[in-house]
């Protein structure tokens, strides 16, 4: 299975479990506090997800929220939690992240690539050669694609 669908990885890949699926790609795999998605890289820092358009709270919904429920208007949202990460642990045989052709100084986000917080394997490429500009001129574009198998 290929997931390029920036939906919830930890539900795509129960679901795969479930259907029998054995190898799984997902393209975007961002790291916290990144990305439109909950993805795998998150699920195993035990981040959680915050979607970028989260609404004010009203009252009923933040008393929900402090009784650790999740308010009504928003189901994507997910909690710090190490659930996530001992499921994919104990299901997976394998999780690959395929590292950056080339590492550009900044993220895609323009911040600064450092490795305590964009975890990354080191880029296959570190000196510039004409024959791979494409992937020079692309470098902001990763997204840590990973494998798993289950």
């Amino acid at each position: 299975m290929f997931f390029d669908d920036h939906q919830n990885a930890v539900d795509r890949l129960k679901h795969c479990h479930k259907l029998g699926f054995k190898h799984i790609v997902f393209e975007d795999n961002y790291p916290p506090p990144t990305g439109d998605c909950y993805s795998l890289k998150k699920a195993l820092q035990g981040a959680g997800f915050v979607p970028h358009q989260f609404p004010v709270f009203n009252f009923k919904d933040k008393i929900k929220w402090l009784l650790g429920k999740t308010p009504d208007f928003y189901r994507g949202l997910i909690r710090p939690n190490g659930e996530d990460a001992l499921w994919i642990q104990t299901h997976a045989n394998d999780y690959y992240e395929f590292p950056p052709i080339y590492k550009s100084e900044v993220t895609r986000w323009a911040w600064p690539w450092n490795e305590p917080m964009f975890l990354t394997p080191p880029p296959l490429l570190t000196d510039f050669e004409e024959r791979y500009r494409i992937f020079h001129d692309e470098a902001q574009t990763y997204t840590w694609l990973c494998y798993v198998r289950l």
